[in-house]
């Protein structure tokens, strides 16, 4: 997917997986935020922290990022989950 085709789906509902990489952690952090925020949207008001789950990659902890993608959006249509290296 190219930059232009991610902007673009910003602006509808995304839906999917993403990896963002490379070397410009500017880059990565705004588009993270930008994908973040289009997804919280649809949340009803004081629900947001409830659908963003960030989990932090220990030592090969694959449970708790199996645990955070499996489990169901609360009382909104999506959720984001955020996998961090340690």
């Amino acid at each position: 997917m190219t930059e232009s085709e991610f902007r673009t789906l910003l602006k509808t509902s995304p839906r999917g997986r993403f990896l963002f990489y490379g070397e410009e952690d500017y880059l990565k952090h705004h588009y993270l935020a930008q994908l973040r925020a289009a997804v919280l949207a649809e949340c009803p008001p004081g629900l947001e922290a409830l659908n963003r789950i960030t989990v932090t990659l220990e030592d090969g902890d694959i449970a708790a990022v199996e645990s955070a993608l499996l489990s169901p959006p609360m009382m909104a249509p999506a959720k984001i989950v955020e996998i961090t290296p340690p």
